[in-house]
């Protein structure tokens, strides 16, 4: 996953060039450093002598930040530079930037040939819905300098001779060069180029917006040496037995270029065989001739796909699961640096008072729960730390803290009581999924009974989905009122309990309203009526079961499997949308309206199957191919089609999309699953009854007993390499020691 490290936060902050420290220094305010977007909190002030003025705390502060969020630190450490960086970093600033990125994406659906029409099938001549030139090319033209006024931004904050030896930012500034004139051409031609080459370059701007979504890019172009090695014997594979079957099987070619009729033919056949995509089609014309054939096939199969495609993906997998490792030992390192910067901002004779990290905890911008569980950490601490427990102390950045436990207020009566111990017993939440059970069983029963039938409210199921209805009202209702209401709302499950019957009694209510309490009346044929509604609402109870996986060890971790990779697979989600919108447009731009209607050869496999929606007259018709041929069903018939309407030529894109979506998507994806099971599995084992595995889990959490920490010696040497901070040696113990002065000594003002 590249990096693997989290994604800057996008967070609000409001900070003022002014400061709230007295004239003796013996008062200081958190005004400057408050965070709007977090929750309300309090006026604070320490009423204690803080040895640092408000420029290193401000430094500690955005150090910090850093850290949480595994950044680097080499950025300019000026109090305008400090305050700009935070402004960046404000969650309006980073949505913005964000919000941009995806218009300039989403043009793709606007531009001619637009995607809004009621289908693709080019039968239909279904009418589209053309968007002004000018408008598309406005918005188009604000994103991009939108996009320059950020990467300016970037390139100031990390100084200009750094930006030099930054490849991603120099590329940034030539792709935006050259969108910008390729822009100018289109406004020149009022949109009527058909070529648009900056379509081409904006997955680059997702790409080099993300710092995990790079490290993955990375991750993978690390790993084709290796892939390409394993490659090359398997194309030796295809050509081998491509050789061996003209040599088997021409003689018996009903027509000149057949299957095996040349040399082309035979490779891009086994190719697709592969794939599976055409067995046993392949196979039969030989094996219906002599039996024997089928060893043939049977070996190719067995060496290519189950011995060769397996290694492709051993290989893919030791590959990224070294560079994973790296890329989450050098954001433990970034971290590391992080904190040790901003303990060297407050120290003072080599320790840091607990008012001082109490502040820094206030002025930082963190989650909620990382600020609770920093707070109960101090609690009882030593009034001053050294740097090894300030480095202890913000291992609690990435753990909640344990919420208070809540208390229902006990009724006075013992019969309510005696009830509320009941519903709040979990053997309660057992029942309701029993009844949940019963529930979803019984509109199984009635929905297949009634097959190819209009169902009618008038069936005695339908009473019984009545009562299961009040049950469900009833039941939450009861629990609501033994947990008292935040309980309840604490629990996810209870959430989505509560939700599923709101939306269940409110189409039964409004069901009984239109028909009346006898569910009675006959129901016109082919019409959706609210019981339609009640029952697809009926199926969302299903969802109630989910609380039972907790209970099923096997089943919990699968289940917290996909949670986590839900959570931590952004990157790769990421990286796949830009092979997907890249090759989308390229296709495009290849083989927009190159099929058409009626066809002048009705014997091709694509109209016998009528795949007329399938083409790449726009972008939206495009992704939908790829996803297709990503599936690798039948896609030897999109190899063929396009081959006949253009050149053979045209194979290469298919077989290029091959290699990149299935070969190196697909199987990266089966790695990662691999390594994220492999890693809640082994944890729990260790951990036994302390591992929740529906708690989900940042891959660095999960992964952080198989990475080392950084030595004392590795963090200081570190350090000294800030461009704009002068770290000192301490004469007593050999600490470091932040100059004041350096930003001035390098002319930062």
């Amino acid at each position: 996953m590249g990096e693997f490290d989290k994604e800057p936060v996008l967070r609000d902050f409001s900070v003022t060039s002014r400061n709230s420290f007295s004239a003796d220094g013996s008062r200081v305010e958190l005004a400057d450093f408050s965070d709007e977007t977090r929750e309300p909190r309090d006026h604070i002030s320490v009423e204690q002598p803080v040895p640092k003025d408000s420029l290193s705390i401000l430094r500690a502060v955005v150090f910090l930040e850093d850290a949480i969020n595994y950044r680097s630190i080499f950025h300019k450490t000026d109090r305008l530079s400090l305050i700009v960086l935070r402004v960046y970093r404000s969650r309006l600033v980073q949505w913005t930037i964000h919000s941009v990125i995806f218009i300039l994406h989403v043009l793709a659906f606007f531009e001619s040939p637009s995607s809004f029409s009621a289908t693709a099938d080019i039968r239909q001549h279904a009418p589209r819905t053309e968007f002004p030139c000018g408008a598309i090319l406005g918005v188009e033209l604000v994103c991009l300098l939108l996009l320059l006024g950020d990467c300016i931004v970037k390139s100031y904050l990390l100084g200009w001779k750094r930006v030099l030896r930054e490849k991603w930012i120099v590329a940034f500034f030539v792709i935006i060069t050259l969108s910008v004139a390729d822009w100018s051409v289109s406004a020149a031609s009022l949109c009527d180029e058909r070529i648009r080459v900056r379509r081409l370059f904006r997955p680059f701007f997702l790409l080099q917006n993300s710092s995990v979504m790079k490290k993955a890019v990375n991750c993978i172009r690390r790993s084709l040496p290796d892939v390409f090695s394993v490659l090359l014997l398997l194309l030796f594979h295809i050509y081998l037995f491509a050789m061996l079957g003209m040599l088997l099987f021409q003689p018996m070619e009903e027509k000149p270029g057949g299957d095996f009729g040349t040399l082309k033919n035979a490779v891009l056949n086994l190719l697709v065989l592969l794939t599976t995509a055409n067995n046993p089609d392949i196979m039969m014309p030989a094996y219906s001739t002599n039996r024997l054939y089928f060893i043939y096939f049977a070996l190719f199969l067995v060496v290519g796909l189950f011995c060769f495609m397996n290694m492709l993906a051993a290989v893919i997998y030791n590959q990224f699961r070294g560079y994973f490792l790296k890329s989450l030992q050098a954001s433990l390192f970034r971290r590391r640096i992080g904190v040790r910067a901003a303990f060297e901002m407050l120290q003072s004779n080599n320790n840091v008072s607990v008012q001082s990290i109490l502040l820094l905890v206030e002025a930082a911008s963190m989650s909620r729960s990382s600020r609770s569980s920093l707070k109960e950490a101090l609690d009882g601490r030593a009034v001053e730390m050294a740097a090894p427990e300030f480095q202890q102390l913000m291992d609690h950045l990435d753990k909640d803290a344990s919420p208070p436990p809540l208390r229902p207020k006990q009724p006075r009566h013992r019969v309510l009581r005696v009830l509320q111990r009941i519903v709040s017993h979990p053997r309660f939440v057992f029942f309701g999924s029993f009844v949940a059970f019963a529930n979803v069983l019984c509109i199984t029963i009635e929905v297949s009974r009634s097959a190819g039938q209009q169902i009618g409210g008038d069936s005695v199921l339908a009473s019984i989905n009545l009562a299961f209805t009040v049950y469900y009202i009833f039941e939450q209702s009861l629990r609501v009122w033994a947990l008292g209401f935040k309980a309840f709302a604490r629990d996810w499950g209870n959430i989505l309990d509560a939700v599923v019957t709101l939306l269940l009694a409110v189409g039964e209510g409004l069901f009984i309203v239109q028909n009346g309490i006898s569910f009675g009346g006959p129901r016109p044929p082919h019409t959706f009526t609210w019981w339609d509604v009640v029952r697809i609402i009926n199926i969302l109870i299903l969802f109630r079961l989910i609380r039972l996986l907790r209970h099923i060890p096997t089943m919990a971790l699968v289940a917290g499997t996909l949670i986590d990779l839900f959570r931590n697979l952004r990157a790769f989600l990421g990286v796949l949308a830009v092979i997907y919108y890249a090759f989308g447009i390229f296709g495009m731009q290849l083989f927009q309206g190159v099929i058409t209607y009626p066809p002048t050869d009705n014997g091709t496999s694509y109209h016998q199957l009528k795949y007329y929606a399938n083409n790449f007259d726009d972008f939206g018709a495009s992704l939908v191919v790829l996803f297709d041929l990503m599936v690798v069903n039948n896609w030897h018939v999109f190899l063929q089609m396009y081959a006949q309407v253009t050149s053979e030529w045209s194979n290469l894109f298919f077989v290029a999309w091959w290699l990149f979506s299935v070969v190196m998507g697909i199987n990266l994806f089966t790695a990662i699953i691999l390594e994220m099971f492999i890693m809640k599995w082994d944890n729990k084992q260790q951990q036994a009854n302390n591992f929740s595995a529906f708690v989900p889990h940042s891959v660095h959490e999960l992964f952080r007993q198989q990475l080392h920490e950084p030595a004392e010696d590795e963090l200081i040497s570190e350090l000294r390499k800030h461009q704009y901070l002068s770290f000192s040696d301490h004469s007593e113990n050999g600490g470091v020691a932040a100059s004041e002065n350096q930003s001035e000594r390098l002319g930062v003002h």
